[in-house]
């Protein structure tokens, strides 16, 4: 929902307001974007630390843990937003950002607006967590949904209405407030008495929480630094068309990355739970097939967007921006090889043995943002994608997979080397099966991108199967199909 509203809303803003006016609005988000770091990972850490403890029925750890992790929070959101607000009023940041198009006053009242938002949605998602931490994730999940929806329905509305920055930024808090009342009300109905209930907090839980909280905020930092840093660094050496014009690609290649996160993220309560019980031979097959599913939903969306992209984006953005074909194809490149390791690593986050995971990914976005700062001047905006693929192959790639291999008991060198290969092999033949349809006299875009798509998913799942997954996870999934196909067609009784 998050990707398709991203992708719907480009178009609304180059709309109705210009592409500079645009470019510096993502200038301001991505600048108030780093107070979320400010969440110390304590999000990540209590939830696991929640599940285990759900799943043990240990309820006094329970509510002992969600109270000490909501009270942090509460701290942490009222001295954050003080501090955005002290800073957006005495310092020049907008001058910093280069942010010329937007009023001054307007651009202060917009970052502090947004960087509240982000700090008091902390504790709200306390809330509505408590589903995730009892095994009932589809319920945390669409409260969550709700509010992306909202957000997205707020800022079309906004839009259509003639509305300007300022309105926007206000307007945006609609959904989380009314998404914490609903989070609330259905927590109470159905585990009233798992609501959270300060007086069990404990300056022990808090530190007992600070040490993985620790380093999921060093993944947090470097996913922020991955993703905003460039942006900043673009529109102070190339203004903010440069900006909406990286934002937009940057967008549609990361749909490659996104939708498959979302089967991670799905994932991730059930790989804490097999690790709560010591279930390493479930974790060894889940790893595989996470790795196996990142890969081809991957391969599938940069065969499709390859030589499809370019019309794509002109006609989702209609003809407001200039569309650079290999700016596309290398995001679309450094997202896939993203997907190896980014898999492997929810082994590490789930099961909370995340520091050298946490390492590499810092020293990846920070090297990835040098490299950035050192091409950008002579390779424009092709640096980003480049800059950003250097630092992740140099700390990540070899790195992260080694080390959830080395937590499900695999032999890394054999599954390395399936991998990459899997990886190389299958994306070539996809590109070739992809650019074999762009040669048809297909006229009508869309109908075009849906050809392509479909010839992508076909030939990146078989070249996966064949090629990645071993006899046991072909029999495996063979196996929970035919157990559930039946239901699927309305056969079961």
């Amino acid at each position: 929902m998050n990707t398709a509203g991203n992708l719907l809303l480009v178009p609304l803003f180059l709309s109705y307001w210009s592409t500079e006016v645009y470019g510096e609005w993502i200038a301001l988000s991505a600048a108030v974007a780093y107070f979320s770091t400010a969440d110390m990972g304590m999000n990540r850490a209590s939830g696991n630390a929640l599940i285990k403890a759900y799943q043990r029925s240990e309820r006094e750890q329970y509510q002992e843990i969600q109270a000490s992790a909501l009270l942090f929070y509460i701290g942490m959101a009222s001295a954050v937003t003080a501090l955005a607000v002290a800073l957006c009023l005495l310092l020049p940041v907008t001058r910093w950002l280069g942010v010329v198009h937007i009023p001054r006053a307007a651009a202060t009242f917009v970052m502090c607006l947004l960087a509240g938002r982000i700090m008091w949605t902390m504790p709200a998602g306390q809330i509505w967590n408590i589903f995730r931490t009892t095994g009932n994730l589809s319920a945390s999940q669409w409260i969550v949904n709700l509010q992306m929806l909202g957000v997205i329905g707020a800022t079309a509305t906004v839009l259509c209405l003639g509305g300007g920055v300022a309105a926007l930024a206000a307007w945006t808090w609609s959904p989380l407030l009314l998404c914490a009342l609903l989070a609330w009300f259905l927590v109470r109905r159905s585990h009233g008495d798992l609501l959270p209930r300060l007086r069990a907090a404990s300056l022990r839980g808090v530190t007992a929480l600070i040490k993985p909280s620790l380093l999921f905020a060093l993944i947090m930092v470097a996913m922020v630094i991955t993703l905003n840093g460039p942006v900043i660094l673009v529109a102070h050496l190339l203004g903010g068309a440069a900006v909406a014009l990286l934002v937009t690609t940057r967008t549609l290649a990361n749909a490659a990355g996104q939708v498959p996160t979302i089967l991670c993220w799905a994932l991730w309560p059930e790989l804490t739970r097999l690790d709560a019980v010591g279930d390493k031979a479930a974790l060894r097959t889940a790893h595989t097939l996470l790795v196996a599913a990142y890969m081809a939903i991957s391969i599938t969306f940069v065969g499709t967007l390859w030589f499809e992209g370019q019309g794509f984006i002109g006609l989702w953005t209609r003809g407001h921006l200039s569309v650079q074909p290999w700016l596309l194809r290398t995001f679309l490149l450094y997202v896939l090889c993203q997907a190896p390791w980014i898999a492997s690593s929810m082994l590490a986050g789930a099961t909370n043995r995340h520091r050298k995971l946490a390492w590499c990914q810092l020293l990846a976005g920070v090297g990835g943002v040098v490299f950035v700062a050192v091409f950008l001047p002579r390779l424009a905006l092709v640096a980003v994608p480049m800059g950003l693929f250097a630092g992740e192959a140099l700390f990540c790639y070899h790195f992260v997979i080694a080390d959830a291999c080395t937590l499900t008991g695999t032999p890394y060198r054999q599954f390395a080397t399936r991998v990459w290969f899997t990886l190389a092999f299958v994306t070539a033949l996809t590109l070739a099966m992809s650019a074999a349809v762009h040669r048809l006299p297909i006229v009508f875009l869309p109908l075009r991108v849906v050809i392509a798509g479909a010839v992508s998913v076909i030939t990146a799942t078989a070249g996966v199967w064949t090629f990645l997954l071993d006899q046991s996870g072909r029999l495996l999934i063979a196996d929970r199909f035919t157990r559930n196909a039946p239901g699927f067609f309305g056969a079961r009784r």
